[in-house]
């Protein structure tokens, strides 16, 4: 390794641009029940806060927060599809989980969509009990 040339490009490396959060919320957000072999879809769409502070030219992670009760947590799935449609699992079915506890504003993150733009139409699916093998 040339340590020379790391001190070299680390003085004059660009850094990325300041985070920048911006938040939306589904305008449907009530509650609704997924029955067991049932999914939810829920469309949302953004323009990437553009015109304020908060404006997100790209994206390095998103996240999803759920408020969610469950008779079978474990049988929940979660996806995310991105507006260049990306699809991201958030969660899988896990066959040991039984709480019926449920999601209490939990945060579901995926990287997947690192340097997409975020405008445009995001798909939220929840499925409870369905098969993969749809």
């Amino acid at each position: 390794m040339d340590a020379a040339a790391m001190v070299s490009l680390a003085r004059n490396w660009t850094s990325v641009p300041a985070q920048h959060i911006c938040e939306i919320r589904s305008p449907d957000h009530n509650s609704r029940t997924i029955p067991m072999n049932g999914r939810v879809s829920v469309l949302l769409n953004t323009d990437g806060c553009d015109g304020t502070v908060n404006h997100v030219k790209y994206l390095e992670h998103v996240q999803a927060r759920i408020t969610m009760t469950s008779s079978k947590r474990g049988e929940i799935r979660i996806f995310l599809s991105s507006p260049s449609l990306t699809r991201s699992t958030l969660l899988a079915r896990r066959g040991k989980d039984v709480s019926r506890e449920g999601f209490n504003n939990w945060a579901f993150m995926t990287t997947h969509n690192w340097g997409e733009g975020p405008k445009g139409d995001w798909t939220l699916e929840i499925e409870n009990g369905i098969s993969s093998c749809e």
